[in-house]
């Protein structure tokens, strides 16, 4: 995560918006506080295209934890229902 803080703060730097260093500090910290897309355990179902929460009531019997990275990777979609908060 650290290196998008520093591209992010590359892009705003070249695009005439600069962070003084108080606001990098804040930024830097929202950034370290946010989990890792790999470290996100989501359930998806044999069928569907929709991941979600482990609790949600939409999920039947045969549902399986993956990492959120390889659902995004499937193309599968956050639940309506459990709403995922990713």
């Amino acid at each position: 995560m650290r290196t998008f803080a520093k591209a992010l703060a590359l892009v705003l730097f070249l695009s005439g918006i600069a962070l003084n260093e108080g606001q990098m500090a804040q930024y830097e910290k929202a950034v370290a506080a946010i989990p890792d897309v790999e470290e996100i355990i989501v359930y998806v179902g044999a069928t569907g295209t929709k991941y979600h929460r482990e609790n949600c009531r939409t999920l039947r019997n045969g549902a399986y934890p993956m990492p959120l990275r390889d659902a995004l990777n499937e193309g599968r979609e956050p639940c309506k229902v459990c709403e995922p908060s990713v």
